[in-house]
């Protein structure tokens, strides 16, 4: 337990530290966030893979204590991003006449007014959003 724990916390420093890259181009954040993990001991599954490969033969108590942690990276991984999204969940159908009528076009045949082709499922605001080139 305290192996999967150690993976959760290290898993949000490392999003923390990647996310906070991306968006100050910054690359002392990177550095900051390994540094971070390996001075509290987190445990992360590359690094342990190596320490492991380096080490021993891999024996499967070896193996239980690596997908542990890859499961508690992939859990604090996720964290952050799942609470910054609403909870909400919003399905938007779409015809080709409304695309039709956004583009200021009158679509081409009669049946495709008709039917929606295109079922979206909407999990935030800024889900797609056309991005300016």
């Amino acid at each position: 337990m305290s192996l999967f724990i150690l993976g959760v916390f290290c898993g949000l420093l490392m999003f923390v530290a990647v996310d906070g890259y991306k968006r100050t181009k910054n690359p002392v954040i990177l550095f900051m966030g390994v540094g971070a993990f390996i001075l509290r001991g987190f445990e992360r599954c590359v690094a342990d893979m190596f320490y492991f490969s380096v080490a021993e033969p891999w024996t499967p108590d070896t193996a239980l204590r690596v997908l542990v942690i890859t499961l508690g990276n992939s859990l604090g991984g996720l964290l952050i991003p799942f609470f910054k999204r609403p909870l909400t969940l919003e399905v938007v159908r779409r015809g080709k006449h409304e695309e039709a009528a956004e583009e200021g076009a009158a679509p081409q045949d009669e049946l495709e007014t008709k039917r929606p082709d295109v079922i979206l499922v909407n999990f935030n605001d800024e889900w797609g959003k056309k991005k300016s080139a």
